[in-house]
């Protein structure tokens, strides 16, 4: 009788250890839920943690391909989008630069992160096609393509340079940061804007000006303790002329003005062969840039034809334009400047229908943060362009400002024409032939010029030169 006492004690005190150790069902359905809330916090990701460690995060960008179809409708759009912002934007006799490219860019890394309406207008507005196969991986695959980053062949000026700063202890979905850093390149870094936001300014400064070649200052402008995200790019490019200038030829001359009232200043001038057209008293002459991966395309309307023309521009026309062009011997003379431009494209933007991205009462950016009531509070993108003798230098920096309305979180500590020539050298047999006189395309009165990626003919800047600095 004792013995059976014991065994049923025993088997009693081994229930309880069991129980206790969390051998029992309820024990086990326990730790079921605590494996649930730890996927629960995967979902999320703090701005200003180390992220590293965590599996789920992506930390090198994609590599994922996409149809010719798919890219050359998203470079129609791009182009229509940058076309519609330059003419919104030209004002009066105002010089104007602008990269579409770049600006297309940010508002499309800020579209990851929203949904419904506000998502909607966004794509209307920068009259990206629908259906269009993933957007953001279409995007992707055309920047890696253009900075030749896709193609270790290509050798090309360009560079797009991505980056996105958050305010640290900010959470947002694993699906919007891994979207960025997968399609964009863009990698948060911290930022108190809460209590640093001068701090946070000249970080974001410093970025721009480690990364470029002529430097912004402000890029960024006053930042609010609200301020959650600003997503960040640098589009530029250091050419040098396929046929460099003589600076023996450089000459001071009149550069007239839509009101004909004259400005001296200083002209390149060579005679060569140039891929050029005219028509109906419309000259345009397309410059390459050594290697041949990307060209400026210089348009010269009539004075008094100048805003017609430049209303008339679409991406149909510039590519109309493009075809017309022909391998033709001329002295092109075109002005040695410099121009820096800085815009803000918010009411450009609300015009073509992208309301509801700057309205904290109508935003959707939930697909970030579902906790905060995110919104754009503006959109900056400064230009700057330098040409001479050597080449062209132009620098676009573009970046998207996110504010909440929650109390913010403590901080944690585009036809494509090829023009080749061979050179043979041989005995000469025949007398030589004297070459017909060249035209003279002398853009020395306001043109407009566009900057692209010959291959996919995606317009990377484009600006309106309409008055040269007074020396």
């Amino acid at each position: 009788m004792k013995k059976v006492v014991l065994l049923l004690a025993g088997v009693s005190v081994l229930c309880l250890m069991l129980l206790s150790c969390g051998g029992g069902g309820s024990s086990s359905s326990n730790t079921s839920e605590s494996e649930d809330t730890s996927l629960e916090d995967t979902s999320l990701v703090t701005i200003g943690e180390a992220n590293a460690e965590n599996d789920l995060i992506v930390t090198e960008r994609s590599r994922e391909d996409a149809s010719s179809e798919d890219v050359a409708a998203l470079v129609t759009a791009l182009n229509e989008f940058g076309l519609e912002l330059y003419k919104r934007q030209a004002k009066d006799d105002e010089s104007l630069s602008i990269s579409p490219y770049s600006i297309s860019l940010v508002i499309s890394a800020a579209s990851a992160g929203s949904t419904g309406q506000t998502l909607e207008e966004i794509l209307s507005a920068m009259q990206f096609p629908t259906p269009l196969n993933d957007l953001h991986s279409v995007f992707n695959h055309l920047d890696l393509e253009i900075t030749g980053n896709e193609s270790p062949g290509k050798q090309t000026p360009l560079k797009s340079i991505p980056s996105a700063w958050g305010q640290k202890g900010y959470s947002v979905f694993i699906d919007y940061y891994n979207q960025l850093a997968e399609y964009y390149g863009m990698s948060f870094t911290g930022c108190d804007f809460a209590t640093g936001t001068l701090d946070a300014e000249g970080t974001i400064e410093l970025w721009d000006n480690e990364h470029s070649v002529l430097g912004f200052s402000d890029p960024t402008g006053s930042l609010s303790v609200q301020t959650r995200l600003v997503l960040s790019n640098l589009t530029s490019f250091e050419a040098v002329w396929d046929s460099p200038f003589n600076p023996d030829l450089t000459h001071e001359d009149d550069f007239i003005k839509l009101n004909e009232s004259k400005v001296a200043t200083s002209f390149l001038s060579q005679e060569g062969i140039f891929p050029y057209a005219e028509e109906n008293g419309l000259q345009a002459v397309e410059i390459p840039f050594e290697g041949g991966e990307i060209s400026v395309l210089i348009i010269l309307p009539e004075a008094d034809e100048f805003q017609t023309d430049e209303n008339e521009l679409t991406a149909l026309e510039v590519q109309r334009i493009l075809s017309l062009l022909e391998p033709t011997r001329i002295l092109l003379e075109i002005p040695s400047f410099s121009l820096d431009s800085k815009y803000f494209p918010k009411d450009d933007l609300s015009v073509l229908g992208m309301t509801a991205a700057f309205d904290k009462t109508t935003a959707d950016f939930s697909g970030a943060n579902a906790e905060d009531t995110m919104f754009i509070t503006r959109i900056i993108s400064q230009t700057k362009h330098r040409v001479n003798e050597t080449g062209w230098i132009g620098e676009t920096s573009t970046h998207a400002m996110l504010e909440g309305v929650a109390v913010s979180p403590n901080p944690i500590g585009f036809v494509d024409n090829d023009y080749n020539a061979i050179l043979i050298i041989m005995p000469i047999l025949e007398p030589v032939i004297t070459p017909p006189p060249a035209i003279t395309a002398a853009f020395n009165h306001p043109f407009i010029y566009i900057i692209r990626d010959v291959e996919s003919g995606t317009i990377l800047f484009m600006g309106r030169f309409m008055e040269p600095k007074s020396n």
